[in-house]
């Protein structure tokens, strides 16, 4: 993130350091000017170094005007090319002052100082990164020596191709002043070149980065994407684990109940083995059948209600139990879309890691070109430094997402595959239900039968032999039926225990995966 800010810094200053290395080195010139004007204030007329004088004041007035423009940041890009204009303008103006005889117009025609002035001036025009003022000022410049040319040949300076001219006074060579204006024109090519080739690059670097800014965005759109599927994990998580933990609390009381069930049947046992005492001595414990048998139809009475709360309980239970296989079943199917959506974050990855390689190459090329521009083309080779060190932190950033990726893909898997169990175990658990409604229905029509029984005893008292008999016969039928009642409230406590322990282990799964989704949300 640093470095991407510092980049961004880079290109916002890039247009506004031109006018500043222009100043300074406009600065620089006049300070020559000055001490070429001292060094021969002997040797020039008072006209001329008036007008020398006058140049230096006005590039030190505009220059100046340029540095406030600067300060303040409102200086516009035209006037830093006016400017230069009068840069270009004034060295033509101070040297065409100096033509007062032929003698001084022939020597300041063979000055090569002069003339490399406007190189100078060419050169820095670059700076603004305008191909097209490069030209300007190198056709204004060549203009400028053509008048120079001409003014020349109307003061007298003769132009003869000899080789007396170069040491003559009073002549030049034209075959050099051609060369000093198509020399200056190819020279105002080649920097034209250079800065179409300089702007190409800054507009392709910008272009990766605005690209690379956009997987960004992209990227961080996926990641609240996933934070926002984590919320809502989160929240199926915890209607879950409130289901769950109201499951358990029916099955402890559905535990509790097969306890009182329990130990009804065993009163149940005891009180059929004394019926079968009781019938062998009949006619002595007659009486004492008719209590027994009212106790036991008061009995039979609590066990049919205690069997039709299990049976609710049960119904309950199994809706439950209906309730959680579905949200896990919808756990899930979240799961997967989870996992759907790191495989597309992944994909996104690997693109922008492709964008980090594609950028370094860039970079790289970048600072290759930098080099062959030498001097002038320090500033682009640290943006071209600057764009490799993003390439480079983009790659480990892409590095790091996707083992990120990698090890909550591994966490979202292990939650699939505890839901897949977990789904397995319920239904389990349903058919366990529905086998133990089907024993709870069994004990509650043998106890209906019970109870028939008990009435016919007790509308048959008369016949107290035959019905003795019956009421053996009965007895021990009934004894049967009680030990595979028994039998089954055993099996139906055993499964009450395994199921409990089944919910401990789907609640410290929930738990687990909770975590894990919290984990999702950070």
């Amino acid at each position: 993130m640093a470095t991407e800010t510092k980049i961004k810094l880079k290109n916002i200053k890039l247009g506004e350091l031109g006018p500043i290395f222009i100043n300074r080195i406009r600065f620089s010139l006049a300070a020559f000017y000055i001490v070429a004007v001292l060094a021969s204030l002997k040797t020039t007329s008072d006209f001329q170094t008036m007008v020398y004088f006058i140049g230096i004041f006005l590039m030190f007035l505009y220059g100046g005007i340029q540095t406030y423009l600067i300060k303040i940041k409102n200086l516009r890009i035209l006037y830093a090319k006016i400017f230069i204009i009068f840069d270009i303008t004034i060295a033509f103006a101070v040297t065409i002052a100096g033509f007062q005889s032929i003698n001084e117009t022939s020597f300041i025609m063979k000055n090569p100082i002069l003339y490399v002035l406007y190189y100078f001036y060419i050169i820095y025009s670059s700076f603004l990164f305008s191909a097209g003022f490069v030209l300007i000022c190198t056709y204004y410049s060549a203009f400028l020596i053509l008048i120079m040319n001409v003014a020349a040949f109307q003061i007298g300076v003769q132009f003869v191709d000899s080789p007396e001219a170069l040491e003559t006074s009073g002549l030049v060579p034209p075959s050099n002043e051609i060369l000093k204006i198509l020399f200056l024109l190819a020279a105002g090519y080649l920097v034209r070149t250079v800065i179409k080739l300089l702007i190409a690059m800054k507009e392709e670097a910008s272009e990766q980065f605005n690209n690379a800014e956009k997987d960004k965005i992209r990227l961080q759109n996926s990641k609240d994407k996933i934070h926002s599927i984590g919320e809502l994990l989160n929240m199926s998580i915890s209607e879950l684990n409130k289901a769950i933990n109201e499951f358990n609390d029916q099955l402890q009381n559905q535990a509790s109940n097969v306890e009182e069930i329990s130990a009804s049947m065993e009163e149940f046992s005891s009180s059929m083995a004394n019926s079968t005492n009781f019938v062998k001595s009949q006619n002595e414990k007659v009486s004492n059948v008719s209590k027994e048998t009212d106790r036991l139809d008061t009995i039979l009475q609590d066990v049919s209600k205690t069997t039709d709360g299990i049976s609710l309980n049960m119904k309950h239970s199994r809706e439950s139990g209906e309730l959680v296989f579905q949200s896990i079943q919808n756990l899930d199917v979240i799961l997967k879309e989870i996992n759907q959506s790191f495989q597309k974050v992944s994909e996104v990855n690997q693109i922008m890691s492709e964008i980090a390689d594609r950028t370094n190459l860039l970079a790289l090329n970048a600072s290759i070109e930098a080099a062959r521009a030498g001097e002038h083309g320090r500033g682009f080779a640290v943006v071209a430094q600057e764009v490799g060190k993003l390439a480079d932190n983009s790659a480990e950033n892409a590095s790091t997402i996707e083992k990120i990726i990698k090890q909550a893909g591994g966490l979202i898997r292990k939650g699939s595959e505890s839901a897949t169990d977990t789904n397995i175990r319920i239904a389990e658990q349903q058919k366990n239900f529905k086998e133990l409604s089907f024993q709870i229905s069994h004990l509650t029509e043998s106890l209906r039968d019970q109870k028939a029984i008990n009435m016919e005893i007790l509308n048959s008292l008369k016949d107290i032999n035959e019905i003795s008999n019956e009421i053996e016969i009965n007895s021990r039928e009934q004894t049967a039926t009680t030990e595979q009642v028994a039998t089954a409230i055993g099996h139906l406590d055993g499964a009450v225990s395994e199921l409990a322990q089944n919910s401990q282990l789907l609640q410290e799964t929930i738990n687990h995966l909770e975590n894990q989704a919290s984990s999702l949300t950070v």
